[in-house]
Formats: C-alpha cells, structure tokens, sequence
C-alpha cells in the first residue's frame, strides 16, 4: 500500500559501444528534464495522498525519497537498449545489478536479485519502500520505443520501472504522467485504459477492486 516513506533509486545508461553500435548519448539538459519529470510525477502522488488523507498526511506523510545518483552519473552498458526488445531488459539490468554488488545473490533469476536489493535499499535508507527507476535514452529513436512496442512498464508490486526518455508519443514533457502511471503499478494498482485490466478484477494487499477501469466498468464514462 502506497503510505509512509519511499526510497527511489533513478538509473540512466550510457551506452558504451562495446557490444551494440552506440546510437545514443545523454545531454545534461536531457537528464536535467528527466530529473524534473520524475520528481514532479512523485510529488503528485505525495499531493493526491495529501489531499485524500488530510489528517493522515499530518503525522505519516507520503514521502518519495529520490537518490539521482545513478542520473547524474549514468551507468555504461555495452547493450544500446532502445535498439533492443523490452524482453532483453535482463541484459543491461544485470550490468547494474553487478555494479551494486548484487548479480546472482538470489540464486534465482533477474526480478529476484532486485527484490533482494531493493529491500536492502529500504533497510539501508531507513524507509518503508524501495523501488529502482530506469529511463532509456530513446531521444535519437525514431518512435520512443522499444522494438517490440513497449515503452514504460513496471513490475506489479514493485521494485522496478522501466521508462524510455520519449514515451512513445507522451513525450519528454509528459513523462511525470508516465512516472505516476508506472509508480501506481508498484503500489499494486491495475491499469485503467482499454484494453488492459478490467473493471471487476482485484489487487494489492486488499485485494481492492479495479473500479477506475474502464473495461467493463458499468458507467464507463465516470
């Protein structure tokens, strides 16, 4: 549930050329948008929150904690990803997961390791949550997106986001609509457009009703 203190660790990558032709590099007025966007998309949550739970938001306040470390400093990678398909995210994400010290801990598979990391993070942090921020740069891209089509996604229940610098047709200055979109999905939150989840299906500790959705919702006009 989306309360109480949240530690975002925001990575960007730099490809490096050493196994994808390079086609992409971060400007500092790029990455400068980037920050921008993603604090504004967290601090709607923090005013929605706020704005919900007036007397709540009073004594444990929704806080987004953002450590733009890894923005300010991106990191190399060989992949250039939004060369990629979205399915490959395992490739460049194992390179940051044995920068931080965590490739394989888990003995298990990608999404396990950062589970293990990201509840390292929260304990490290002194937090309530933890989730870990990717942004591809996708600003030489013809389309903003990944092969395959995809272009901002989120593991449902945390840890991770996945965005690319362009958002398919949302675009750099829309991103903080992408950043909450996304974040909601870390929190459990089901998607509300057509097509994807639907009106009567259930999520998150709970096991709350997807009643903003509009398929199948009985008065899809609300």
């Amino acid at each position: 549930y989306m309360m109480g203190t949240v530690y975002v660790q925001v990575v960007l990558l730099e490809s490096d050329g050493s196994i994808d032709t390079q086609s992409e590099n971060w400007t500092q007025t790029e990455i400068d948008l980037v920050k921008s966007e993603i604090a504004a998309g967290l601090a709607w949550w923090e005013d929605m929150f706020a704005l919900e739970y007036p007397s709540l938001a009073t004594t444990m306040p929704l806080d987004f904690q953002i450590d733009f470390t890894y923005a300010d400093s991106p990191l190399a990678t060989g992949y250039e990803p939004i060369t990629r398909s979205h399915n490959d995210d395992d490739l460049w994400m194992n390179e940051f997961l044995d920068e931080v010290g965590y490739l394989g801990v888990s003995g298990y598979e990608t999404y396990q390791d950062f589970s293990y990391y990201a509840d390292d993070l929260r304990r490290e942090q002194g937090t309530d949550w933890a989730m870990i921020v990717f942004v591809v740069d996708s600003s030489a891209d013809t389309d903003g997106m990944f092969t395959d089509g995809y272009f901002g996604y989120a593991d449902l229940g945390g840890p991770r986001v996945v965005m690319t610098y362009d958002n398919d047709g949302w675009g750099i200055d829309d991103m903080q609509m992408v950043m909450a979109h996304e974040t909601g999905h870390t929190f459990f939150a089901l998607d509300e457009y057509s097509g994807a989840s639907d009106y009567t299906e259930t999520s998150g500790y709970y096991n709350t009703q997807n009643l903003n959705a509009i398929d199948g919702n009985p008065d899809p006009s609300s």
